[in-house]
């Protein structure tokens, strides 16, 4: 069983209850002070918000100087059901914010052709999870390639290992035989931290289009900007500039799980972290990232 459930036990009464766990709402239960971070996300079917959440989850963790910690990242984890034009936009942006960003390309998967690689990248994180370097696996899709990794892993270690959702659909996504686990199942199945925030839709990361017009004034943030969906390709629900499960990892980052459009424009207008592994050349060989890291504001793009 989960050790979130037992160890919430106390306050469920203060915060509310959502079905297979707890919602924190804005208490700082998973904030990053060290470890890896991994990211299962879809966006290859049902919603465009991961086309633009994808490439903003990645340059909030290059701003904090985290990319050497991301060491899993996979994409287009609905399974049984894909759109091809979905799928290849999620791709391009999936690979073309790794390379700009100065991340590890190896560790990135399309679960649409790479699902076994996918799952064993997971299991091998977890595996490697301790009290000195745990896992925080956000859960930006349905759980089913999640809980594969996990379920394949030591049991030992999943007491080291935070999953963060923060979406209904997400977590009750299921698919004749090809997606059967929730995240029910992850609560029940493993010795996790299993840390469910608010519903980030309800924040600043689910906005419009016009709403986000100062990342053009950011440096680099002319490309994210350009990530946003096209208005013509996004249904009637969800606006084009829905970046909401990049929630996640701002509430990773920061601790805020009620992000206002300032917040996440401060963040980015800070002094960013270093990163210890040299950046990406965006080769994806690794070496120098030509821009500086440290107190220069902004994102930092490598390999252009």
């Amino acid at each position: 069983m989960s050790r979130q459930i037992l160890a919430l036990a106390a306050v469920v009464g203060l915060f509310g209850c959502h079905a297979g766990g707890a919602d924190l709402g804005a208490a700082s239960f998973a904030v990053y002070e060290g470890g890896r971070i991994a990211v299962s996300a879809d966006g290859n079917y049902n919603d465009e918000d991961d086309w633009h959440a994808t490439p903003l989850t990645l340059a909030m963790i290059a701003h904090a100087g985290l990319q050497s910690r991301l060491v899993h990242y996979d994409y287009a984890s609905i399974l049984g059901e894909n759109d091809s034009r979905w799928e290849r936009e999620m791709e391009d942006r999936s690979l073309e914010g790794a390379r700009r960003y100065g991340f590890d390309r190896s560790v990135f998967f399309n679960d649409q052709d790479e699902l076994d690689d996918a799952i064993e990248s997971i299991t091998r994180a977890v595996n490697a999870s301790s009290a000195s370097d745990p896992l925080y696996l956000i859960v930006a899709g349905p759980m089913e390639v999640a809980w594969q990794g996990l379920d394949a892993a030591r049991d030992d270690r999943e007491r080291f290992v935070t999953v963060i959702s923060h979406s209904d659909w997400n977590d009750d996504y299921t698919h004749r035989g090809t997606s059967t686990h929730t995240w029910d199942d992850i609560v029940r199945d493993f010795d996790v931290v299993a840390d469910h925030i608010s519903d980030q839709n309800r924040t600043a990361f689910r906005s419009s289009l016009s709403e986000w017009r100062w990342l053009r004034e950011v440096d680099g943030g002319d490309w994210l900007y350009d990530q946003m969906p096209n208005p013509s390709w996004v249904d009637n629900t969800s606006p084009p500039g829905d970046a909401s499960d990049a929630g996640m990892a701002f509430y990773l980052l920061t601790g805020n799980t009620r992000a206002s459009m300032s917040d996440i424009e401060d963040f980015f207008e800070s002094s960013g972290g270093g990163d210890d592994s040299g950046g990406d050349d965006g080769s994806g060989e690794g070496g120098d990232c030509e821009a500086a890291y440290g107190d220069v504001p902004g994102f930092v793009l490598c390999g252009q």
